[in-house]
């Protein structure tokens, strides 16, 4: 969530449980690729975790699904 926190084009962050969600305001193409570019960054973020964690012996990866799409509210 810091990813998308530390991002001015963020305006709603919400943690429920396991599951988070953030809403963006992308009122341009450039803010819009910005925004997969931050699921992109939290995709390779999980995949270096994974791969320090097994290096340290843990035996279960850490499993995420990232679901994004654009449109108007």
């Amino acid at each position: 969530m810091a990813i998308f926190n530390g991002s001015p084009l963020t305006r709603e962050i919400n943690i429920a449980g396991d599951a988070a969600w953030a809403v963006g305001n992308t009122a341009s193409k450039p803010d819009i690729d910005t925004a997969f570019a931050m699921g992109y960054q939290a995709n390779s973020m999980i995949k270096i975790m994974n791969y320090y964690m097994q290096k340290a012996d843990y035996d279960y990866p850490i499993k995420i699904g990232i679901g994004m799409s654009w449109g108007e509210l």
